[in-house]
């Protein structure tokens, strides 16, 4: 499966197709692949084009689903380039708590919460911070 994930004139990001457990959040353009939307051991590639059709790439294999009752999985959070950071929950997390400080120096915490119908949410929504309720992404921004 080919995805394209497009930036707007006016910043937000669109995917140019949604298949089932695939999000993007608008405002960040970090794209969120379930783990029951890619398979497991297979690799993912993206390719970025700059304004000046430069390109880049990264890629990375998918790890096999872990439904262990004894051990949950961690979250990964990810510094972007830019200075914003995004935390995407375990496979099997129903809640990550996210710790950082602010640029006013003032420690922040955070908790994002999957109800019962699966959907995210978050305790508080800082400026500059969002959740994507269908994958849990938190997206904190760069200020």
């Amino acid at each position: 499966v080919t995805l394209t994930a497009t930036k707007a004139a006016n910043g937000t990001w669109s995917l140019d197709s949604t298949p089932t457990g695939v999000s993007i959040d608008p405002s960040t353009g970090v794209v969120s692949i379930g783990r029951d939307a890619v398979k497991d051991g297979s690799v993912v590639t993206a390719i970025g084009t700059d304004p000046y059709n430069n390109t880049a790439s990264d890629n990375d294999t998918a790890l096999a689903d872990d439904l262990t009752p004894n051990a949950a999985d961690a979250p990964d959070v990810l510094a972007l380039a830019g200075g914003a950071v995004s935390s995407t929950p375990g496979a099997d997390n129903i809640q990550q708590v996210i710790s950082y400080t602010d640029e006013s120096n003032t420690p922040v915490t955070l908790t994002a919460t999957k109800a019962a119908n699966g959907t995210w949410s978050l305790d508080s929504t800082p400026t500059g911070v969002s959740i994507d309720p269908s994958t849990g992404v938190v997206s904190i921004g760069r200020d």
